[in-house]
């Protein structure tokens, strides 16, 4: 299990990095998914198993500059570091404490509060269910008797 990843973004070409001030009422995590509202602030992305496109996660490029890990949150009104990232990209996505098992393989989506979860089984998923996942996990995790945010490899779709 990645707890503790130095790194969000591992590999891949395919993203574009920004900075932008977090919203009043988040808090911002490395690791986790964003949305951008209204007026350009960052926020978690709030909608459970809904599109995430273009998939923007929170990065540790600013804590890094300034000396501290991608455990360090970033508060309200602070600046953030975020990157858009297109499909084919190894990263590290967030996890909330108390996730159910993850196994490599499966199918990832927005659980609602900036982190992932496993994707909600459908037998025959809908065109938005299938616009909702987000990335594959590249490995086996099981934070459900975590009580921390813990971070996931996996690939974006």
């Amino acid at each position: 299990m990645a707890d503790n990843p130095r790194l969000i973004l591992l590999t891949g070409e395919n993203t574009r990095q920004d900075e932008g001030i977090v919203a009043g009422s988040n808090t911002l995590i490395p690791g986790n998914i964003l949305n951008i509202d209204s007026a350009g602030l960052l926020i978690n992305h709030a909608g459970a198993g809904l599109t995430a496109q273009p998939l923007r996660v929170c990065t540790e490029a600013l804590n890094t500059l300034e000396g501290n890990g991608v455990e360090t949150t970033y508060a309200a009104a602070s600046r953030a570091s975020w990157a858009a990232v297109g499909s084919g990209v190894v990263l590290h996505l967030s996890l909330d404490s108390g996730s159910a098992d993850i196994s490599t393989g499966d199918y990832l989506e927005s659980d609602g509060d900036g982190t992932v979860r496993v994707r909600t089984a459908d037998v025959d998923p809908n065109e938005d269910q299938l616009a909702g996942t987000i990335a594959q996990a590249l490995e086996d995790v099981d934070n459900s008797g975590g009580n921390t945010i813990s971070h996931i490899k996996c690939i974006s779709l």
